[in-house]
C-alpha cells in the first residue's frame, strides 16, 4: 500500500502545537521529513509513528483528539471521522436466529468506491483552509491563490511581490475533497452561490480565528472554463517602522518627520510593500491626531479617528473625485495611496503645505523619480522644495537560498540549488527599503529647479539611507547577486 504523507501543518494541526515546533523538530532530526521538488517538506506516516513511539504518544490517542479514529479493518489503510455520541446508531434489538438456507451465498460487501479510499487522514475544507491560512500568514504572503484547472486544485502563494506555486498541495486529495474546498471557499464569498451558479466576479470580507487570533481577510472568486478560481488577500504584518529594516540613524530621523508635518512618499509598486509601508509610517505618527483621512481602496488602522473614503472609480468615486475632500474635512493626517493625477497631487500638496501631515504613495521607481512625478503634475519648485520631507523608496529583490549559496568573492555569493530551494538556487524574494531625506543641497536643488541629473547625482552622493544603498549592502553580505539589484544600481532619472 501506499505510504500517506502529511504536510507540518496537519502535523501541527494533529499534535495541537505550531509551525514552528514541528520545523524545530525536522531540522534537529527528531522528525525526519521528506522534501519535495518545491522545497516544502513531508512527513510519512512511518516517520511520523517513530516520532510518536520515542514521544510516547499513541497515534489513536492523537488522531481521537483531531476527531478522528482508526478504522477497524487496516486493509482500508484510511481514517474516518468519529461520529459524535450522541449520533451513534443505536443497536437493534436482537432478532430471532434463524437457519441460513443451505444453497443460500453470503451477500458480498459492497466495494468501497476509489473517491471514498484515501492515503491520508481526510481532513474537512474548512479545517484545510484554516491551516492554509495559517500557513500563508505565518510565510508573511500578500494573497493565497486557489484555482481549480483541469480537475487539480491549484495552491499559490504571493511573497514580497513574487508568486509561489505549491505544486504538491492536492496530490494527496479526492476528487470530492477537491469540490468540497471549492464549494466551502465559494460559501465564504457567499453563502447564496454555488459552483454550478457561479456566474459573476464575487468579493467580500471574511474573519476567521488563525492561531488563536480573530483575523479579516478579503476573498475574491471568479468563475473560470475549469472552474472556480479564488484569490484570498491576507491581512497586513503589525505596522512597525522596524519592518522597513532601516538603520536606527534613518529610523530615527523619518520616525521625528512623523510627528510633525509636511509631504512623505512612497515610491514603489503596490505589490512591493507600498501599502505596508504606509501603515508602518501612520501606526509611527503622532497617535494623538485629532482627525486621519484615508483615501484609496483599502487601509486598515486601529484608529478610532480615521475616516475613510474609500475610492470606487465604478461609481464615479475617483482619486480626484475624492481630492476635495482633502481641503473640506480639515484633516490632522492624510494618508493617500496614490498620487494618480495632478488635482490628487495638488490637494495632498496644499495641505502639507498648510500644516497637515501627508503620507502618500506613488508608482516611481526612486526618489528621483517621484521628484520628477511632482514637478509633472505642476506642483511648483519653491513650495515642493521646503514641504517634500523625504521620500521612501521600495523594490523586490529576489534573495539567494542560505541553505547552498556559495561564496566566490569576499562576501559575494552565487546561487547553486538545493532539495530546499527546488534546485533553483533562490529563496523568494525580499523588499528592500531606503530613505531620501529632502534637506541642505537636496532641497535647495528642487526649489531651484535644477536639472533630473542634478539631482539624482545629489541623491546618489549625499544619501546613505538610499535604496541603492541598500541594494549594494545585500550584495555585499551575500543575500543577493549584483545582476538582481542591477536595475536599481542603475537607474537614471525619469
Amino acid at each position: 500500500m501506499t505510504e500517506r504523507f502529511f504536510s507540518t501543518y496537519q502535523i501541527a494541526k494533529l499534535l495541537g502545537t505550531t509551525l514552528d515546533a514541528v520545523n524545530k523538530w525536522m531540522d534537529d532530526g527528531t522528525l525526519n521529513c521528506t522534501r519535495m521538488p518545491d522545497g516544502s517538506p513531508r512527513i510519512t506516516e512511518s516517520a511520523l509513528i517513530d516520532f510518536l513511539t520515542e514521544q510516547g504518544i499513541d497515534l489513536g490517542e492523537v488522531l481521537s483528539k483531531a476527531g478522528y479514529s482508526k478504522v477497524s479493518d487496516d486493509e482500508t489503510g484510511e481514517d474516518t471521522p468519529e461520529t459524535p455520541a450522541a449520533e451513534q446508531p443505536q443497536p437493534r434489538p436482537a432478532e430471532p436466529e434463524t437457519q441460513p438456507e443451505a444453497d443460500a451465498e453470503p451477500e458480498p460487501e459492497p466495494e468501497a468506491s476509489s473517491e471514498e479510499s484515501t492515503d491520508q487522514p481526510e481532513l474537512r475544507a474548512a479545517q484545510i483552509c484554516d491551516a492554509v491560512f495559517a500557513d500563508a500568514i505565518a510565510q508573511g504572503a500578500q494573497t493565497v491563490r486557489i484555482a481549480v484547472r483541469r480537475g487539480r486544485l491549484l495552491l499559490q502563494l504571493r511573497i514580497a511581490g513574487a508568486l509561489r506555486d505549491k505544486p504538491n498541495f492536492d496530490v494527496n486529495l479526492t476528487d470530492a475533497m477537491r469540490r468540497e474546498i471549492a464549494a466551502h471557499l465559494l460559501e465564504i464569498a457567499d453563502p447564496n452561490t454555488s459552483i454550478e451558479t457561479l456566474a459573476t466576479p464575487l468579493c467580500s470580507e471574511f474573519t476567521r480565528t488563525v492561531d488563536s487570533r480573530r483575523t479579516s481577510m478579503r476573498i475574491s472568486s471568479i468563475p473560470t472554463r475549469h472552474g472556480p478560481s479564488f484569490v484570498i488577500h491576507m491581512p497586513p504584518k503589525p505596522a512597525n517602522l522596524d519592518a522597513l529594516e532601516l538603520d536606527d540613524e534613518a529610523k530615527a530621523e523619518l520616525e521625528a518627520m512623523l510627528q510633525s508635518d509636511g509631504l512623505i512618499v512612497v515610491a514603489s509598486k503596490r505589490r512591493t510593500g507600498r501599502d505596508a509601508a504606509m501603515q508602518a509610517m501612520f501606526a509611527a505618527a503622532d497617535a494623538n491626531a485629532a482627525e486621519v483621512l484615508a483615501i484609496g481602496p483599502r487601509f486598515q488602522g486601529n484608529a478610532d479617528t480615521i475616516s475613510h473614503l474609500p475610492t470606487d472609480p465604478a461609481a464615479g468615486l475617483t482619486y480626484s473625485a475624492a481630492a476635495d475632500a482633502i481641503e473640506h474635512q480639515d484633516p490632522d493626517t492624510v494618508i493617500l495611496t496614490e498620487l494618480r493625477d495632478p488635482k490628487t497631487a495638488w490637494a495632498a500638496f496644499e495641505a502639507a503645505h498648510d500644516g497637515a501631515l501627508v503620507i502618500a504613495g506613488t508608482n516611481a521607481f526612486s526618489a528621483d523619480g517621484a521628484i520628477a512625478e511632482l514637478r509633472a503634475m505642476g506642483i511648483e519648485p519653491w513650495p515642493l522644495g521646503r514641504t517634500l520631507q523625504a521620500v521612501v523608496e521600495q523594490a523586490a529583490v529576489p534573495m539567494l537560498c542560505e541553505h547552498c549559496k556559495r561564496k566566490i568573492a569576499d562576501s559575494t555569493c552565487e546561487p547553486i540549488g538545493c532539495d530546499r530551494c527546488g534546485g533553483t538556487g533562490w529563496a523568494g524574494k525580499a523588499i528592500l527599503t531606503g530613505v531620501v531625506f529632502v534637506r541642505d543641497r537636496l532641497a535647495e536643488l528642487i526649489r531651484t529647479a535644477a536639472p533630473d541629473k542634478q539631482i539624482l547625482s545629489e541623491i546618489a552622493d549625499s544619501q546613505p539611507a538610499s535604496l541603492a544603498r541598500a541594494a549594494q549592502a545585500a550584495v555585499d553580505r551575500g543575500a543577493t547577486t549584483a545582476d538582481k539589484v542591477a536595475r536599481i544600481m542603475t537607474r537614471r532619472p525619469a
